[in-house]
């Protein structure tokens, strides 16, 4: 019938609100919400303990292998470990070659 966040949606319900004696929509953000108590022993030490820099350099290093994968594919054609390490590093240098490459372009 209606779009979730259509205006005619959202209009309607306003209405509906008003005709039952509440004159406006409440819109309450998640900000204020109360949070639901960590339950287990190791979530909560994590939780208590965890180095959020740390985490935000697993996060880059996450990005950074999105990104080799998408551009050079999730497929490696060396079939012993040693050669898949090389054929990896190779990868790495030419990102690295090509970003630098951009870099000094702009």
């Amino acid at each position: 019938m209606f779009s979730v966040l259509s205006n005619k949606y959202l209009k309607f319900v306003d209405a509906a609100l008003a005709a039952s004696g509440n004159s406006h929509l409440q819109i309450y953000s998640c900000k204020y919400s109360k949070r639901k108590k960590i339950k287990g022993f190791y979530r909560r030490k994590m939780v208590k303990e965890f180095d959020e820099e740390l985490y935000h350099n697993r996060s880059l290093v996450e990005t950074m292998f999105s990104v080799l994968k998408r551009k050079y594919g999730d497929n490696l054609k060396a079939r012993k470990f040693r050669n898949q390490v090389k054929e990896i590093k190779i990868k790495q240098i030419v990102n690295n070659l090509g970003r630098y490459k951009v870099g000094c372009l702009i």
